[in-house]
């Protein structure tokens, strides 16, 4: 009869074990996979169910899950997180196959991403965000067709300047952050294209001079932060 307890106990203690194993697995495939939801971070942007990836393992099954739920529900708005637990260096939503009519924000943090490329159908997103990756140059930018950005975030990357030509075809920009990154010069007249800029951030990076020509264009600047001093407010201004 102690035997039989023994075994039976045993028995006990594995199925625990085992029932133990599958909670805490299907725990962190929950963490790990994109669940739907229904209230946005910011509560002025229009938008009510969005994909929230959380500490994807990789490409192949993120895209995979990606494609599945925009094609289940109308998304406004897909947010990944890797928290810098996983290197996914090209998010390459042209090879999902997904819908992505209607989204409007596309956020991409702590990948270590150096490449992006945006679906086709992705031509009414206006709130692009690319903070915490491995960018060191914006060359992936002339490649896009979507010129209606209005918010573009790439703090806290490696870029090490900004080009003439980076931003000239985003008409609409209004908040472009650029601080946390390596950034030694701002080519002169960078924003000439940017009426809409409002807001502009290139604190804590290694530039040395802000040279006058870099306002050129900035005509509805408000907020130019470069790090050295508290925010700098501008009235309606046009620097020639």
């Amino acid at each position: 009869m102690a035997a039989t307890n023994r075994r039976g106990g045993y028995g006990q203690t594995t199925c625990f074990l085992v029932a133990l194993c599958w909670h805490l697995a299907s725990t962190v495939a929950t963490e790990q996979s994109c669940t739907l939801e229904t209230d946005f971070k910011d509560d002025d942007f229009p938008c009510r169910k969005w994909l929230h990836c959380r500490q994807p393992t990789d490409w192949t099954s993120l895209s995979a899950e990606i494609k599945t739920k925009s094609e289940n529900d109308r998304l406004c708005a897909i947010v990944v997180d890797c928290a810098n637990t996983v290197t996914i260096s090209n998010f390459d939503f042209q090879t999902i196959g997904g819908q992505f009519g209607r989204v409007l924000n596309v956020t991409i943090s702590r990948c270590n991403a150096t490449q992006v490329s945006l679906a086709d159908d992705m031509y009414l997103v206006v709130e692009l965000g690319l903070d915490g990756n491995a960018f060191d140059s914006l060359d992936f930018l002339k490649d896009w067709q979507s010129t209606e950005f209005e918010v573009l975030d790439f703090h806290n990357n490696r870029l090490r300047t900004v080009r003439q030509t980076d931003f000239a075809n985003f008409n609409h920009l209004s908040s472009l952050r650029l601080d946390a990154n390596h950034i030694t010069d701002v080519a002169a007249n960078s924003f000439l294209n940017n009426h809409e800029l409002v807001s502009v951030n290139l604190a804590n990076n290694r530039l040395q001079t802000v040279g006058e020509r870099m306002f050129a264009g900035m005509d509805a600047l408000k907020i130019f932060a470069t790090g050295w001093e508290q925010n700098q407010h501008f009235g309606r201004r046009n620097v020639h």
